[in-house]
This record gives structure tokens, sequence and C-alpha cells, in this order.
């Protein structure tokens, strides 16, 4: 009998070494890079990049900086856009499945590729979405997808569109 409990015991503290060992493994900071498409209201859409900085407060909160610009290729129409917000994360251990809300600015640039001169306007933009992880490592990730809702004023005007990313995720500490 005193066998057995023992065992239970040992079985316990292993469970318990492993389950906190688990909660190590959120990394302190994630840095985020890729390749971007958003619809920006047209036919052939904005063409781009996103980089993200996500510092985690703890396993499931964050603090996301988010940078984006993309161009459309024929027009010469450009939106770069600046955006901050809470981050909120569930983690398992081969992907981390994600939802944000940022908020802040964008720069729009409209070409008329014409004898005219292009017109810059910067307004209010948000970003509501998330995306999925799939950890390729203690260091690295794969950003699967990444969806986001935007929404942009420029020139006085409502902008709805939507914005798909992919790309990699380097992860820096652990928490």
């Amino acid at each position: 009998m005193k066998l057995i409990r023992s065992g239970c015991v040992l079985v316990l503290f292993f469970c318990a070494a492993i389950a906190v060992r688990a909660q190590e493994e959120v990394p302190k900071v994630e840095v985020f890079t890729g390749y971007s498409f958003n619809t920006f209201g047209n036919q052939d859409g904005l063409h781009g990049g996103t980089a993200s900085v996500t510092f985690n407060v703890n396993r499931w909160f964050g603090l996301t900086a988010d940078f984006s610009a993309g161009a459309q290729p024929f027009s010469g129409d450009r939106q770069v856009t600046f955006l901050f917000g809470p981050r909120v994360s569930k983690r398992w251990e081969r992907a981390t499945l994600f939802g944000h809300a940022l908020f802040g600015a964008a720069r729009t640039r409209v070409d008329f590729s014409s004898p005219l001169p292009d017109i810059t306007d910067g307004s209010f933009s948000y970003a509501l979405g998330g995306g999925l992880d799939i950890h390729a490592g203690r260091y690295f990730a794969i950003r699967a997808i990444q969806a986001d809702y935007m929404y942009t004023k420029p020139f006085g005007s409502d902008r709805d569109s939507f914005r798909i990313s992919t790309g990699v995720v380097f992860r820096f500490g652990s928490r």
C-alpha cells in the first residue's frame, strides 16, 4: 500500500513539473514578419508586407505593435498602417490561436497616373482579427494565417477592407 501511495505521489509530482515547464515555454516577445494582402475596396487590392512585435505579459495576454505597408501594383495606390493594442492567446504545445484589437493610424496615397499630383491623407484606423501560429521549434513558428477586418477613413470616407497575412514568427525569451 505504501508503495502505491509513493508511486501516486511521484506521478503527481512529475505531472506538476510538466505543467510548470509548459507554462515557462511562453515567449516574452514574438516578432512576426510576412506577406499581406489587403482588399482595400478595389479589385486588385494591396500587396505588401506586415510586421508586428508582441510583448507577452502572461500566458494569455500581450501587447502588440503592428506595422503594414501595401501597394496596388498597377495604379500605384499605397497604404501604410501603424496599429497598437491588446492580444489574447490560447496556447497549446504545437500551436497558438490568438485574437487582437488594434488601433492607430493609416497613411493612404492615391496615384492618379496623370499630370495631376498624387494626394495623401492620414486617418484613424483599426483592425479586429486573429490568427494561428504553428510552432516549428522553441524559437520559431509559422503564422499559418492572420485575418483582420480593417477600417480606415481616408479623405473623409469610410473604407472597410480585409487583410490576410502569412509569414514567420521569431520567439524570444520565456515567461
